[in-house]
């Protein structure tokens, strides 16, 4: 089983190096591609991905321009062009810890049907500088819970945070390209439900 990443970028040259290096650490072997869909950016943004493809030739970096406008339009656009088994949901500026995506991919390889989430920390201005482990955000979340209790939780994760099966994300109705905030909570709520 492999995963699919899918980032949407708008001027994101600050950031994207490091999300990129944070991907291609999990592996070859759990990594079927990183789908890069640049919205419309007029920073660097282009210039770093494409130099970061060359870097790494082994990996199967993909980018794409958005062919409309909107970080939900370029999720619905990588989610089209994905082939992995699993998809991972990525800003341009989160970085995925080491070895999340084989942990997650092992359960979901046991749990097929399932949406895998994990822990998450903010930073701020640089890594030496990780908040506090996000307390409030696990501390009533029943490990290996039901959609249901995640639900009535009511805590936040960040799109970063999941993992599920192409089939679940692609049964799915598209992120909604008209919502102006909290785009994340509305799709990811719905996974929940569908898993």
């Amino acid at each position: 089983m492999k995963v699919s990443i899918l980032i949407p970028a708008y001027n994101a040259a600050e950031f994207i190096g490091e999300t990129l290096t944070s991907c291609v650490q999990q592996g070859l072997e759990c990594i079927e591609e990183i789908i890069i869909v640049n919205d419309h950016s007029e920073d660097e943004t282009y210039r770093i991905v494409g130099e970061f493809q060359a870097q790494h030739p082994d990996f199967q970096i993909i980018l794409e321009d958005n062919p409309t406008k909107g970080a939900c339009a370029a999720r619905n656009h990588a989610l089209s062009l994905a082939k992995g088994d699993a998809i991972q949901w990525l800003d341009a500026d989160d970085l995925i810890g080491e070895g999340k995506l084989n942990a997650q991919l092992e359960l979901l390889e046991q749990n097929p049907q399932h949406l895998i989430a994990s822990k998450w920390q903010r930073f701020a201005d640089d890594l030496a500088h990780l908040w506090p482990e996000e307390q409030g955000a696990w501390s009533h979340v029943p490990e290996h819970s039901t959609p249901k209790e995640w639900l009535l939780a009511e805590r936040m994760m960040i799109p970063a945070g999941w993992l599920g099966s192409r089939q679940l994300f692609e049964g799915m109705r598209p992120w909604d390209e008209s919502l102006l905030i909290n785009q994340d909570g509305e799709y990811f709520t719905r996974a929940i439900v569908a898993s």
